[in-house]
């Protein structure tokens, strides 16, 4: 995929989380009684991600990592489908960023990290 996909991928999927962002902003949860309200919020626990990479994560991925290892640091699937890679053949993952232009791709070889870029990550 060239940088121009991935760059609109990342866009797309930043509109979406805004959009929903607003939408599920303004909505709260009513009880059966009418004095009971219970408000819900977007604010998430530190154990949930925000759903972007960060400069961070992106530090902690390190050479021979396994998918399921990055997986763990970064705590959120990817923007492009998980295919199990066989011994022999290579794949490439990419996270967006908190900006629509901001990104972290790596690259796995026999199922180990060989690579990682990253563009914007704060």
């Amino acid at each position: 995929m060239k940088k121009n996909n991935y760059i609109t991928i990342v866009r797309l999927f930043a509109a979406g989380v805004i959009s929903s962002s607003i939408i599920l902003g303004g909505c709260r949860l009513e009880t059966e009684t009418e004095n009971e309200v219970q408000e819900v919020t977007n604010e998430q626990s530190e154990e949930t991600t925000t759903g972007a990479v960060t400069l961070e994560m992106y530090n902690q991925l390190e050479k021979g990592m396994r998918y399921e290892e990055v997986r763990e640091i970064i705590g959120f699937d990817p923007l492009e489908p998980v295919e199990e890679a066989d011994e022999s053949s290579s794949s490439r993952f990419t996270w967006p960023g908190e900006s629509e232009q901001a990104f972290l791709t790596v690259a796995f070889k026999k199922n180990k990290l060989s690579t990682k870029t990253q563009m914007g990550l704060r």
